[in-house]
């Protein structure tokens, strides 16, 4: 079940995450993600010439990045593949050398791609990681060097260890608040960042439907929206013979910047497979999102996002025995965003189910915020009856 993918509307999944469900001892995640790496390299043909780069926390490159990618590099030789050739260190170190690079620059992207064409690579592996606490979470990927794009990306999350520790100069004896106690799981994880959750600017109990801000999906013209018992219920049926998607409801646009926003929601009828919580562009095609996903029958939850219309996402992360109330009960969605360290973070109902690094919104970019929903069935004509409540957002939605 683990290995199916998730649907997720106009674009590709092209990545996934290696271990979901719970940090695993170092050697075993480099190890695994080696093998991933080595898979998806051995699916393209021709013999591939590929150099691997430092991976970098905070667009930093340290003794441990360095580590990491020995470590990979070691495990993809010993595969002993002629077709997958790894390029010198030593040779990408002359390289940088002569052509004045300083190692530090390898974490822009732009440099990554203009040292892998002078190596003559084909592709490269690169990534970035970041300290959850208690666990190391590495984000790994393939850029293709003919086109410039991202090829495949995954995660492998890795328990902190006394040598990880060493590496990292962490002192073990005086670890931070545990995510998971009694304490405030959304601040704890935050402050680890460094990253100040923003004050909520714009609540809406939708007493009313609030016409300044919100606006109906120009597409769903013959959806209906109520505002009900301090409640938005959004009403109507799936289009019948199409992507069986409804958009309903999007704000304005507005700059972004850091920000935290949440909505409640609850499928009366048990209408819809999938419910969305979307900050982004207008431009679903050309544009940058995050979203939260919510898919209640099958009990999963997905943090996808977008660049430049290409489209990313995990695998989906399953839970036992959390929703199957929908009907009754409200559950929440909620995206922080901090901008400083370019950190995505998405929740459902209080739980932290995925982070994004190294995301950035295009500069071009003014975002809004949408929910809609979605079923999986093609061409269903069931009714759907979902209701929205306690929307929150740190963006002055009424400038």
């Amino acid at each position: 079940m683990k290995l199916s993918r998730v649907c997720v509307l106009l674009f590709t999944l092209l990545s996934f995450s290696l271990f979901a469900d719970a940090p695993v001892p170092m050697e075993k995640a480099l190890e695994q993600a080696a093998d991933v790496l080595y898979t998806e390299l051995n699916g393209i043909d021709g013999v591939k010439t590929v150099a691997i780069y430092p991976f970098s926390f905070e667009k930093k490159i340290n003794q441990f990045g360095e580590y990491l990618v020995d470590e990979i590099e070691n495990n993809l030789l010993a595969k002993k593949n002629e077709n997958i050739r790894l390029l010198n260190r030593a040779h990408m170190d002359t390289l940088l050398e002569e052509h004045e690079f300083q190692l530090s620059q390898l974490v822009d992207e732009a440099t990554q791609v203009i040292i892998g064409k002078k190596l003559s690579a084909q592709y490269i592996i690169t990534g970035s990681y970041y300290n959850l606490g208690d666990s190391i979470s590495l984000n790994i990927k393939i850029i293709n060097l003919k086109t410039s794009e991202m090829l495949f990306s995954t995660t492998a999350v890795m328990s902190l260890d006394e040598r990880i520790a060493k590496l990292l100069t962490i002192n073990l004896e005086s670890p931070e608040e545990d995510p998971n106690s009694s304490g405030d799981n959304e601040k704890s994880v935050s402050e680890k960042k460094e990253f100040i959750i923003p004050d909520y600017i714009y609540i809406d109990t939708f007493d009313q439907f609030d016409r300044d801000v919100w606006k109906k999906d120009s597409i769903n013209k013959d959806l209906t929206l109520v505002v009900e018992n301090g409640t938005l219920q959004i009403s109507g049926k799936f289009r019948d013979g199409r992507l069986n998607s409804i958009n309903s409801i999007t704000t304005k646009s507005v700059k972004h910047k850091s920000f935290a926003v949440e909505i409640s929601f609850r499928d009366v009828k048990g209408s819809a497979d999938t419910i969305r919580l979307t900050v982004g562009n207008d431009d679903w095609m050309g544009g940058s999102f995050l979203q939260v996903v919510a898919n209640f029958k099958k009990e999963y939850y997905v943090f996808p996002w977008s660049l430049k219309g290409t489209w990313y996402t995990d695998d989906e992360h399953f839970v036992d025995e959390l929703f199957g109330d929908e009907a009754t009960q409200f559950h929440t969605l909620r995206i922080l965003y901090d901008a400083d360290s370019k950190m995505a973070y998405g929740y459902v109902d209080d739980i932290l189910i995925d982070t994004i690094p190294d995301f950035s919104f295009l500069p071009r970019d003014k975002i809004n915020i949408s929910v809609s929903m979605a079923e999986t069935v093609k061409n269903t004509k069931k009714d759907i009856l979902v209701e929205f409540d306690n929307f929150k957002c740190s963006l002055d939605l009424k400038k």
